[in-house]
């Protein structure tokens, strides 16, 4: 027989998802033990992975399991969402990818030997479509930054540079380069106490004044000296770029077309500056940083998926390129993964299946030239590949009026032994579909 003890601390299970770039191995999770107030609890980390007809399982979105006590269910929801959002930031900052924003998903009271429990759930949509770009995660680098976090006299500022990095990784894509910048500066802002003070601490020096002398410069003009020599490793240029585009933006004084080539020209510069400092400040072991600054880290993962082009040329006599009741001629290109698997090392591999149908005017049609598939990391597939362009021209021919079953007959037999058409799909008024094929169906000769 259950019991219903009102005086028993009450347990709570929160699930949390987010959309990540970066993935654990399906045998690897992150744990954290954390205290909020008086409550402990215990977050866990773990990549979503789906079994999708490949080769390899499928890997999806970031579960965060988090257990514990808390004084409700909804003072659960809140401080383990927020907790799960810092770590996914920490996450981010260590992977260098974007770890996606964390979303409650559902929370109940799992207090043993209660028969009625509280439950709440949010409905979150499951990642589907393509495999998206994805980094795989290495748990030890994690929990090392985390504890080196935990014991830093400048953990408050190390935190907020390192939130600000992760915000910046959520913009980087083309065109939102701006926003990377700003965040990236700011982040270079809340570290310049602490780089003076490990500074003045390395140096054996008493005084700030003693630094400034030490580093040539008066006391006004210290803080900013250590920004450009220390954060920005010497590169007074981008210093000065990254400045004016993060003050510009923030202030006001400059348009948005000034303020654009100068982030465009130094976000990945100034990104590779703010994430070593934050690492050499964090005084982890010297493996560790070897390992986070290494490939495949040294590079940010974005926010980006698949980016395709595709070159051709549109042949008419006539000016009249796009379709009737459409804008603008275009060619749809229908995208799948035919292949998909993981190394043990944990890289990606897709072959993609393709197939182009241009949607043109009477008398219109497309060559095409080449096409190309992007991934952040780079080119995916090519013309040059297995993946060719066959494109299906096709036109809207509003002449044809109703046909009786006879014409109907005659044409459809003219298409087929023609070798235009391959099956034919029919459907009568009463919802039925029937198909007329070339070829017999699979079993009959």
């Amino acid at each position: 027989m259950s019991v219903d003890d009102s005086s028993t601390e009450t347990t709570y299970v929160v699930v949390i998802r987010a959309g990540a770039r970066l993935r654990f191995s399906p045998a690897e999770h992150l744990r954290i033990d954390l205290t909020i107030g008086k409550y402990k609890g215990r977050l866990v980390y773990q990549t979503r992975y789906c079994d999708e007809g490949y080769e390899s399982l499928v890997p999806r979105e970031l579960w965060i399991d988090a257990r514990g006590s808390a004084e409700s269910l909804n003072a659960a929801i809140v401080s383990f969402t927020n907790a799960a959002s810092f770590f996914a930031t920490v996450i981010s900052f260590c992977g260098n990818g974007h770890a996606g924003d964390c979303a409650f998903h559902l929370a109940y009271d799992a207090t043993p030997g209660r028969s009625e429990r509280e439950f709440f759930e949010q409905f979150v949509h499951d990642e589907r479509g393509l495999p998206r770009p994805s980094r795989k995660l290495k748990p030890h680098l994690i929990i090392a930054v985390i504890d080196a976090l935990a014991v830093s006299p400048h953990s408050s500022r190390l935190r907020r540079a390192i939130v600000q990095y992760s915000l910046a990784l959520k913009y980087w894509s083309k065109g939102e380069e701006i926003l990377a910048v700003a965040h990236l500066y700011m982040g270079m802002e809340s570290l310049v106490l602490v780089a003076r003070s490990v500074e003045q601490a390395r140096l054996a020096l008493d005084s700030l004044e003693a630094l400034a002398t030490h580093m040539g410069v008066g006391i006004k003009d210290l803080d900013a000296t250590i920004r450009k020599e220390l954060l920005f490793f010497g590169d007074i240029e981008s210093h000065r770029a990254a400045k004016r585009a993060s003050d510009g933006v923030e202030h006001g004084f400059l348009d948005f077309d000034e303020v654009r080539p100068l982030a465009t020209a130094v976000r990945d510069k100034v990104a590779g500056y703010l994430r070593q400092a934050i690492i050499r400040l964090l005084g982890v072991p010297a493996d560790v940083v070897r390992e986070l600054l290494e490939k495949p880290y040294e590079r940010p993962l974005g926010t980006e998926g698949y980016v395709r082009y595709l070159r051709g040329h549109l042949l008419a006599e006539h000016n009249e390129l796009a379709p009737e009741g459409q804008e603008y001629p275009l060619v749809e290109w229908r995208f799948g993964v035919q292949q998909f698997s993981l190394s043990e090392a944990g890289e990606m591999k897709l072959n993609f299946s393709q197939s182009m149908t241009p949607r043109l005017g009477e008398g219109v049609s497309f060559r095409p030239r080449s096409f190309e598939v992007y991934g952040p990391d780079g080119i995916v597939a090519t013309s040059s590949q297995r993946q060719e362009i066959e494109p299906n021209i096709t036109k809207r021919d509003t002449g044809y009026g109703p046909k009786s079953q006879e014409e109907l007959g005659t044409m459809l037999q003219e298409a087929m032994s023609g070798g235009k058409v391959r099956e034919v799909l029919v459907k009568t008024e009463d919802g039925h579909v029937f198909s007329i094929s070339k070829d017999p169906p699979e079993g009959n000769s």
